[in-house]
């Protein structure tokens, strides 16, 4: 899941488990203080019997999980600076398809990949050396099921995609280049193995992916990407991760003159927001 609809669902969870195992652990704190026999009542006598009985290992557990909470916490990010990066991606994929704007939105998308070393939940994945993975995209469509693209730290040859092709060089990538043909057109009724062939060669894919792909966006409806662009995003002095922007048209994506200050403007913007997060 994107960054935004992570905190959207999960943070005000979060937060209050934090709390309550806070509270609950200042409770047991002062139950492991008192005397059972000091009350009257059976239940408040039974209850603080139980935190001297359990309260070494319960205590210490509630600790550990409202620590864990929190860093899950701050790890996902303020949910409005989330907010603020998908308008700034918004404005970006306007600068270069407003003029299409009668067209599905799915069909021009600008998503940001984070650079991550390690992909918790994908036990498999832990010794591929890291992956660009999405974070953000703008609009409400095609929000699940992005790839992520590997992107070794130390080995950066095996980088895939476009992504990690822009991670690799530290420079922006564009399919078609100026010099180059446009891309095969994969969403013809029938696209030739050649076609495929060529199309992950250009796009630094293997062919079996490229052919996986096709068929998922094929069922879906969404359509292949023609025309790529990725521009490296740097945080602090670091390869942060990848801003890319890509469309069914196999035109080249061209930032014109008139909209490069803009453009470059948009990214300092989404810079100065991941900052926060």
């Amino acid at each position: 899941m994107l960054r935004y609809d992570i905190a959207k669902t999960w943070r005000k969870v979060l937060v209050s488990g934090a709390f309550i195992c806070g509270i609950s652990a200042g409770v047991i704190t002062a139950g492991l203080q008192s005397d059972p026999n000091a009350f009257t009542s059976p239940i408040v006598r039974d209850s603080i019997q139980f935190t001297h009985n359990h309260g070494f290992w319960i205590n210490p557990a509630l600790v550990l999980l409202s620590a864990l909470l929190s860093w899950a916490n701050l790890y996902i990010g303020p949910k409005h600076s989330w907010q603020v990066i998908e308008a700034i991606l918004e404005e970006q994929r306007n600068l270069l398809f407003g003029h299409l704007h009668d067209e599905p939105e799915h069909k021009h998308k600008a998503t940001l990949y984070m650079w991550k070393r390690i992909l918790w939940l994908q036990p498999r994945t832990w010794l591929d050396g890291g992956y660009l993975v999405a974070v953000a995209r703008c609009g409400e469509r095609k929000r699940k099921g992005i790839p992520n693209f590997k992107a070794p730290m130390h080995n950066p040859g095996l980088a895939e995609g476009i992504v990690g092709r822009a991670w690799q060089i530290k420079h922006a990538v564009f399919r078609p280049a100026d010099s180059s043909r446009p891309l095969p057109d994969l969403n013809v009724e029938h696209p030739t193995d050649l076609d495929f062939e060529r199309y992950a060669k250009e796009t630094f894919m293997d062919v079996a992916w490229v052919k996986k792909r096709w068929y998922e966006t094929r069922q879906a409806n969404i359509g292949t990407a023609l025309s790529y662009g990725a521009w490296p995003i740097e945080v602090s002095g670091r390869n942060w991760g990848i801003l890319v922007i890509d469309s069914t048209h196999p035109d080249k994506i061209n930032v014109s003159k008139n909209n490069t200050k803009l453009f470059r403007k948009n990214n300092d913007l989404i810079v100065r927001a991941l900052e926060k997060v």
